[in-house]
């Protein structure tokens, strides 16, 4: 049953580890959790103490990478490549997806149905 929950909410996996998370784990759950398949909700991340004690110091890109992914465009990465960790290119495809959707919303993309 427990395994039936994390699949169908994938992010609470990384929510109850994040939970005692700090420093270098932080940093190693924000790079699972951007790669991770079927996660494209990071803001309850972004609320987890670890994560936000990340916000400043020497792992401070991780934290806004987490921020971009959670609010970000990937057109926002490449305005501000310099001061965050690159992207795998797992990342770089989630990235682009979740882009095309905060697009797609803004500009209210519809579809037409066909008939056929």
């Amino acid at each position: 049953m427990t395994s039936e929950k994390q699949a169908s909410n994938p992010l609470e996996a990384f929510v109850l580890l994040a939970k005692g998370a700090k420093g270098a784990a932080a940093v190693e759950l924000i790079k699972q959790v951007t790669e991770a398949p079927g996660v494209y909700v990071f803001g309850e991340l972004l609320d987890m103490p670890g994560i936000t004690e990340l916000s400043t110091g020497d792992h401070a890109q991780y934290f806004h990478l987490l921020q971009l992914f959670a609010f970000g465009t990937y057109s926002d990465y490449l305005e501000k490549k310099d001061s965050l960790p690159f992207l795998s290119p797992a990342m770089a495809k989630k990235l682009r997806h979740l882009t095309i959707v905060s697009l797609a919303t803004k500009n209210k993309v519809g579809y037409i149905k066909s008939d056929n």
